[in-house]
Order: C-alpha cells, then structure tokens, then sequence
C-alpha cells in the first residue's frame, strides 16, 4: 500500500483551542496563552500516538488493492470527501470513475461501495490446476480522499466530488468527537500544569492540582480512558 499526504493539515494539529483549555483551567487569563498553546499541540499530537492514526483532516493519495467484493477500504478514517478515483496509478490511461459510480458506504471504516464491485488482481499459479497466490495482490486502484476530524467545517471541491452526491458532504460545523476534544483538553492542562521542575502542586484560577510524585507515574489517565475506544490494535 502506497499512502501519501498530499495537503495537511492548516489548523497546526492542534484538536482544540487556548480558549477551551482556559475553560478547563478555569482562567480567563491570556496571559500564558504561548505555553498554552504548545501544551495543546503536545496534548494533540499524544491523542495521534494514543490512537495510532492521524486525526486532524487531511487529503490522501492512496493506492488500495481489492478482493472481488463490492467494498474497497482506504486506511484513513473518517472520510469526508472522495475527490478522485482511478483503476490504474497511471491517471493517464486509467478509467475515471465519477461520483455516481459508487458511494461511501462507512466512512468511519474507510469503506467504499461499488454495485459491479472492485476486480481481483491476485496472482494466479498454475500446478495441478490453477490456483490463487497467497498475499499477491496488486493495488492498482488510486483514491484521492480527503479524511479525518476537524474543529470547523471543510469544502471539496473536484470534477468528482459534488456536496449533493453520493461521496459524502461538506461539513459546515465540526466533525471532531466532543469526547476526543476533552481527553485532549484533560491531557493539555496537564501538560501545562506540570511545567519544568519538581512540581507537586499547581494553582490557577479556582482549579488547584496535587501530585502524588511518582508512585502513580504508571496508572492509565483519565485522558486514555475516554480515548479508548477509539484506539486501534495493529
């Protein structure tokens, strides 16, 4: 499988804003907004590696194999927006498939539905009789997509890709999980209140912390508890 980001992110990774973390920390002080704002990208990131994907919306160019059924599934969920999709990496020569074509048909497992289905490109071997070679997919179908949760809305825009079509909508409001925001918000002021040195208590505005040095270093964080199911296993 061949996965390349072809536009990040523009909202820095960041999976909330300074002003929701104040709201945590219960200030309103703007003040600190800079170590803030480095807390929330550090947190934003820990929530990435928690879970083992990218979460922040992004377009992907991916070539995917297929196994004869009528679902083809991309690596990179949710999907938002299918902008192009070929049956050879050569765009070239390739077949162009259009919007009406096929649909998406669980855009948060990256499935996409084809009534003709997606053709087999297993090897094939020949002995006794003809038979399939293990694990010798080709993966000649090209999907530009674009995938992933964001804080505001998106627009797609492609000769492929219509918001009344059966590739998925743009979004005018947020697509990030309220949850996945606060695991990121709980991990961030503790990131901001465990600042460099030996602290074991923190104060900021009403919200006062203690730590109980490192004997509880080992226990799993609310943050990881609300993430969890989420997180996917290799």
């Amino acid at each position: 499988m061949s996965l390349t980001v072809c536009t990040s992110s523009t909202g820095g990774n960041l999976l909330s804003t300074s002003s929701e973390l104040r709201s945590v920390l219960r200030t309103t002080s703007t003040g600190d907004d800079a170590y803030q704002l480095k807390a929330l990208q550090r947190a934003s990131r820990w929530a990435q590696t928690f879970l083992g994907y990218p979460l922040d919306v992004q377009t992907y160019l991916e070539t995917v194999p297929a196994f004869g059924t009528r679902r083809l599934m991309v690596s990179r969920t949710p999907i938002r927006a299918v902008l192009r999709l070929f049956d050879s990496t050569d765009t070239g020569s390739a077949t162009a498939y259009c919007s009406t074509d096929f649909r998406v048909d669980d855009a948060d497992a990256g499935f996409l539905d084809r009534d003709q289905g997606w053709a087999w490109t297993a090897g094939v071997s020949y002995g006794l009789d003809a038979h399939i070679v293990p694990d010798s997919e080709a993966r000649p179908w090209l999907v530009e997509y674009i995938a992933g949760y964001t804080l505001d809305g998106i627009e797609a825009t492609s000769e492929n890709y219509s918001t009344a079509g059966p590739n998925g909508t743009t979004s005018t409001g947020r697509t990030l999980p309220e949850d996945i925001e606060q695991a990121v918000l709980l991990k961030a002021a503790d990131l901001y209140l465990v600042q460099p040195g030996n602290v074991t208590s923190k104060s900021v505005g009403d919200l006062s912390i203690t730590y109980g040095g490192q004997s509880g270093a080992n226990t799993r964080s609310e943050a990881e508890d609300i993430l969890a199911p989420y997180r996917r296993l290799a």
